[in-house]
């Protein structure tokens, strides 16, 4: 009975429980090459006596975590909370209509036409539900990573992890040129204080870099991170998997009854629960 149970509710909640889609893409993190030029130059300079360099480059995290701790970070999600329906289809959607594409809005939260119903949600709420639907899974053998995102919409989904791997770029993209520019400031101030030829070769080296930098920062699209499988829009929802929802809590159920019984009957046995009816 107990199973039967289990079976029959386990059914009824893989029919009714809201949809969900998955849209992932596989990444590379870009290596910078003319990081390591830089530091190789800026060496070359703290060697020579009497130069001391307040500036310049040290040693810090790869790329790679950089951008991760990017896309997990509080000030990204407010970046991305600047382009529009993005805040809610985090907060308020509860489904999707497949005939008009369309996201279906929790009527008691957000309306289409007139917005907000309650006090619009503080991106602190919006964090924890941004880290709900957005995964980031590491392949330790190859070094790759993949990132997904999981919503009720699989329009939604491709179009939001897009744009979060567009709007890193853009981000890390801006930062480095900015840094770029402030670095080639204080090069050429240096440059512009020495008359030493050798300090004067090392600073056009570091300056070259740089304007390498610069160069690769404006032309590249995909500046730190690189989809090798691009974002796409899921056909198959990734929730429910109806046939092993009701696998698993048949089984859970079968299980749940036969070690109740099993304890019962000892239990009972045990202080003589069972006794004759004279």
């Amino acid at each position: 009975i107990v199973s039967s149970i289990f079976f029959i509710g386990s059914i009824i909640y893989a029919l009714t429980a809201t949809h969900l889609w998955t849209s992932s893409s596989l990444i590379t993190v870009v290596a910078d090459a003319t990081i390591d030029s830089a530091k190789q130059s800026m060496g070359s300079l703290r060697n020579i006596p009497g130069i001391q360099l307040s500036g310049g480059l040290k040693d810090g995290p790869e790329r790679q975590d950089i951008a991760m701790a990017v896309l997990k970070s509080r000030d990204f999600l407010k970046h991305l909370l600047k382009f529009e329906s993005v805040l809610p289809n985090l907060m308020a959607a509860q489904g999707y209509d497949p005939l008009t594409q369309e996201i279906e809005y929790d009527p008691e939260i957000y309306s289409k036409d007139n917005g907000w119903v309650i006090q619009k949600p503080s991106y602190h709420k919006a964090l924890r539900k941004y880290k709900d639907i957005v995964f980031v899974n590491n392949n330790s053998i190859t070094g790759l990573q993949s990132i997904s995102v999981t919503h009720v919409s699989p329009i939604f989904a491709h179009e939001f992890l897009s744009l979060i791997i567009r709007e890193i770029n853009v981000l890390e993209r801006n930062r480095d040129l900015l840094e770029a520019e402030t670095t080639l400031t204080y090069l050429y101030e240096e440059l512009d204080k020495t008359q030493w030829v050798d300090v004067r070769i090392s600073i056009n080296q570091l300056i070259e870099s740089q304007m390498k930098r610069k160069m690769l920062a404006r032309v590249k699209t995909n500046y730190i991170i690189e989809p090798l499988d691009s974002p796409f829009i899921p056909e198959e929802r990734s929730f429910p998997q109806r046939t092993k929802i009701v696998i698993a809590l048949t089984a859970v159920g079968f299980i749940f009854a036969f070690f109740a019984n099993l304890i019962g009957y000892y239990a009972f046995k045990r202080f003589n629960l069972f006794k004759p009816i004279n």
